[in-house]
């Protein structure tokens, strides 16, 4: 219950009541507390999940819920809200289900009448990482690994994990844009820097030019920007290691910058996460072997995978060296 303890504050009393009642083994696989207005509370057990019916909360309670994970205080959060979420202390996550305030440009400025909130449990534990470390330092360097799974399967725990093993080799620098890797609750290992909230392809650039990293970690990455700042670190010789939403390699595929992530080398193995075992690989995919999962060799249309999958952002017909396919 320690950990819960850090969350339970923010919440209506009757979320502590029945969480309270909850066995140690059940508190212990507790990932996710969903509240929402005039709905049942859902908890998120990892394997499962329980809709409580009899815990309903009020607009008022979600309004109230909300000021306090902001400290009464939303404009001092501005730039997280506007991103869909709160960093509360210790790590966990809120999310924020509402309608965005969008300004000039398109642009999200902000979330107004907020109607449910995502309570994501930060732990702070090792998983084993032995395997995965095997395979990750070979040939006498560090290669560059992409964690996939879906939401809650434990990739950021897995990260912290990965982190403090690599920096018992060499100069480890985190980027923690949402302060989840290494806030105040988790310690923060010998040879190993943490950047904490800048923006992902801010973070790498700055480790780039002052920090001298061997590794450069991050949670979660998913924009243009990010893939170029990578793309920096690779020339400078730097391994990455870093994490996406996935669930297999078509879907991690789908997205552009993923795909353009592996196009310039930041990626020479996935690692596929279990969705109901917290952390623990399932599968592992090297690089070709992710094109070709994508697109058979069997389907004819040259690609830089050579199998009919162009992995570039925005390519059509465009055709690369021989020294450009992998």
């Amino acid at each position: 219950m320690n950990v819960l303890n850090e969350i339970l504050p923010y919440l209506p009393s009757s979320v502590g009541k029945y969480v309270g009642c909850l066995s140690p083994e059940e508190c212990d696989l507790l990932r996710e507390i969903r509240i929402r207005a005039a709905g049942p509370m859902l908890l998120n057990f990892g394997m499962y999940r329980r809709i409580v019916s009899n815990v309903v909360h009020t607009k008022e309670e979600i309004d109230s819920t909300f000021r306090k994970i902001c400290a009464s205080s939303a404009y001092t959060h501005r730039h997280e809200i506007r991103s869909g979420f709160v960093t509360l202390h210790g790590g966990h996550r809120v999310g924020i289900v509402g309608a965005a305030v969008v300004g000039e440009g398109g642009r999200v400025e902000g979330m107004r009448d907020i109607v449910g909130l995502s309570f994501r449990v930060a732990r702070d534990c090792d998983v084993p990482v032995s395997d995965l470390i095997h395979k990750l330092c070979k040939d006498g360097r560090i290669r560059n690994l992409l964690l996939a799974g879906p939401p809650c399967s434990g990739k950021t725990t897995l990260l912290r994990s990965l982190a403090r093993e690599l920096a018992k080799r060499t100069q480890v620098v985190v980027v923690d844009e949402r302060e989840e890797l290494f806030c105040s609750l988790h310690s923060t290992p010998v040879g190993c820097d943490v950047l904490h909230g800048f923006p992902k392809a801010a973070g790498i650039l700055q480790a780039l030019r002052t920090l001298s990293p061997g590794v450069i970690v991050c949670d979660e990455i998913g924009t243009e920007a990010e893939v170029s700042a990578m793309a920096d670190g690779l020339r400078s010789g730097v391994a990455l290691v870093t994490s996406a939403h996935a669930y297999d390699a078509r879907d991690l595929l789908q997205r552009p910058p993923l795909r353009r992530l592996i196009s310039v080398g930041g990626v020479d193995f996935a690692a596929f996460l279990d969705p109901t075992r917290l952390g623990e690989v399932s599968f592992y995919m090297e690089k070709g072997a992710l094109c070709d999962e994508v697109c058979p060799a069997s389907c004819g249309v040259p690609s830089l995978c050579g199998n009919g999958f162009d992995i570039r952002p925005g390519a059509s017909g465009e055709t690369l060296s021989a020294d450009e396919r992998h």
